[in-house]
């Protein structure tokens, strides 16, 4: 996820060179400053609602829809609203000198609206990832190939050793 924007800003670079990149860094920082308090309380719950919701489908699926609605409710007003008053309100907040990126602020934000549903997609996707390991880890102490108490706790076991190894790495 880091090297998506790392390339993103590494192509307006090399095509636009670097007066559009700080344009576009000081359009686009307006839809993240939104989303973070539009969409990200939201984000903090949705993994803890998406993970009992996980053992069944439909009731993940309602979830996954009704997170995403509800941002989108919040967000889409928002970003809409902000590009109709994006002229004065970048003036206001970043100076004269950064007008040039209205046009800019203008786009992310009609762009912005497609956004909520890659804020809870991960979310959705560990809690479905953290199921089937525990149902192979069922299903594997089952058939007697795990002893009766590791099979359980397998999943337990894994997530435990993927949080170290990226504790570790990100320490180093």
């Amino acid at each position: 996820p880091a090297l998506v924007p790392r390339s993103i800003d590494l192509c307006i670079t090399v095509l636009l060179g670097p007066t559009q990149l700080g344009l576009y860094k000081i359009a686009y920082r307006i839809f993240e400053f939104t989303a973070q308090l539009a969409i990200m309380p939201l984000v903090s719950v949705a993994g803890a609602q998406l993970a009992r919701s996980a053992n069944n489908l439909r009731s993940l699926r309602q979830s996954y829809l009704r997170f995403t609605q509800v941002s989108a409710s919040v967000l889409c007003p928002a970003m809409i609203g902000f590009a109709i008053v994006a002229p004065e309100a970048i003036h206001f907040l970043f100076g004269p000198k950064w007008e040039a990126a209205v046009p800019l602020a203008q786009m992310i934000s009609v762009l912005a609206i497609t956004s909520p549903p890659n804020y809870f997609f991960p979310a959705a996707m560990i809690a479905i990832g953290f199921y089937v390991a525990l149902y192979m880890g069922r299903t594997l102490s089952q058939i007697g190939f795990l002893p009766p108490l590791v099979g359980p706790w397998l999943v337990n076991i894994l997530f435990l050793i993927a949080g170290a190894w990226l504790f570790r790495t990100r320490t180093v």
